[in-house]
């Protein structure tokens, strides 16, 4: 297909194929020995060196040697670029093959200041943005560039680069515009958002981009506002809010879509952050969240404990007659003029307490419900409703006794847990702690 797309584009444009054995020819062997083929594994591997000369006419022009005793049937293939010049149809067409199907190894160091070399010689191709890592997108960037090359020398020149490498998947386009704008009928502050990666195929039919043309029509005033673009998620959500308002009236949330501007963001995390609004929305005041939306860095773990929350209380009424028969007992409930001992009865008391001392208490409330084993929290006695220590009671000893985070309690809060055991004739096995350290 990408055969064919090339044969069509060249057809509209007027290209002068460049014979490259009118510039002095390079020493293979020493070139050989710089591409370091052999210290890589993988057949799927083309190893590249590339270099700015100048001819004897004092014109620059792009010196690119391509390796692989796999790959070419000569072991190394050069290729010789010149501005206003291009390739035949079949060398265009192997090289592209070659830079889109294999991964090219080449010096980071001397393929960084090869492209500082061609910045110099050819300001006017504007390449710009490209990671190192990638030196295939790069070359094909260059080469576009460098000659009349039809719509993909446009799109490069343009900065519209990730939409100029996918062009060959896009149908119905202009191909003889001579703009982005007139290419695909769309304003080029529209192509410059589709042009973040995941958002390109939102070109490739008709059908999708006159998509694109709505949602951007519907939020231009508010995008243009911003003056900053949408970035990739943060369009995502302008798509599905505009499709989702078609039949429903929903509250556009600024919130979500500042969040979903910042860094770092991913497709788990953009689904996480929709679960998690849709769920904290369900649960309403019990959601043990305040209503700010979660940064990237929280969102997958208050999600995860909404949907365990929302299990929970699915399951309530079976865990909570249970609760009340095997935890509480009025007995272990006790206070002294600092502390006061509280035994939850249902299970979201337990979860909460899990929420509010970010331990996992939460996961132990199945086997409280089957009597295997008791909860209890300490307080402060001026402060009875704010979570202090979760406390583990099991077969009337005392297991756990710990802060927020796991945290160990001082040795004043020790000092009550012994005296509260004592009065209520309960054993202590606490393997973290030094007895004789804590209340001796």
């Amino acid at each position: 297909m990408l055969d064919e797309y090339n044969i069509i584009e060249n057809n509209f444009t007027r290209r002068q194929v460049y014979n490259e054995y009118t510039t002095p020819v390079v020493d293979t062997a020493k070139i050989m020995l710089e591409l370091e083929y052999s210290q890589e594994n993988s057949l799927n591997v083309v190893a590249v060196e590339c270099y700015l000369r100048t001819d004897s006419d004092g014109e620059p022009y792009v010196d690119i040697y391509m390796y692989s005793p796999v790959v070419f049937e000569t072991e190394i293939v050069r290729l010789v670029w010149k501005k206003d010049f291009s390739m035949s149809q079949d060398d265009e067409n192997d090289f592209l093959r070659v830079i889109r199907e294999h991964r090219l190894k080449v010096d980071l160091q001397r393929f960084a200041e090869f492209q500082i070399d061609v910045d110099e010689a050819y300001p006017e191709c504007n390449i710009k943005n490209h990671c190192l890592q990638n030196p295939g997108h790069y070359l094909e960037n260059l080469y576009f560039t460098l000659h009349r090359s039809g719509v993909r020398e446009i799109l490069y020149k343009s900065n519209l680069v990730n939409i100029a490498y996918q062009l060959y998947e896009m149908e119905d386009y202009n191909i003889i515009g001579s703009s982005p704008t007139d290419i695909f009928d769309m304003p080029l502050k529209l192509l410059k958002i589709l042009n973040q990666a995941g958002l390109v195929d939102r070109l490739y039919t008709e059908a999708s981009r006159n998509k694109a043309r709505c949602v951007y029509e519907k939020f231009s005033d508010f995008i243009n506002v911003k003056k900053v673009l949408p970035k990739k998620y943060q369009w995502k959500y302008l798509e599905e809010y505009e499709e989702f308002n078609d039949t429903n009236d929903a509250e556009f949330n600024v919130t979500i879509y500042k969040r979903l501007g910042e860094h770092f963001w991913t497709q788990s995390n953009y689904l996480e952050i929709k679960g998690y609004m849709k769920l904290a929305s369900k649960l309403g005041e019990l959601c043990p969240y305040s209503k700010k939306v979660p940064s990237v860095f929280e969102v997958g773990s208050r999600y995860n404990t909404l949907t365990r929350l929302v299990d929970i209380l699915n399951r309530s009424d079976y865990l909570d007659v249970r609760i009340e028969e095997n935890n509480y007992n009025e007995y272990y409930e006790y206070e002294d003029g600092e502390y006061v001992v509280i035994l939850p009865r249902t299970s979201y008391e337990i979860f909460m307490e899990g929420v509010h001392q970010s331990n996992c208490v939460s996961g132990y409330i199945d086997r409280v419900a089957l009597g295997e084993t008791n909860i209890a929290f300490v307080r402060k006695k001026n402060l009875p409703q704010k979570s202090y220590i979760t406390m583990e009671i099991e077969d009337g000893i005392i297991t756990q006794a710990l802060r927020r985070f796991n945290n160990l309690p001082s040795k004043e809060d020790y000092v009550f847990i012994y005296k509260y055991a004592e009065e209520k004739d309960l054993g202590i096995e606490f393997d973290d702690i030094d007895e004789d350290e804590m209340i001796g």
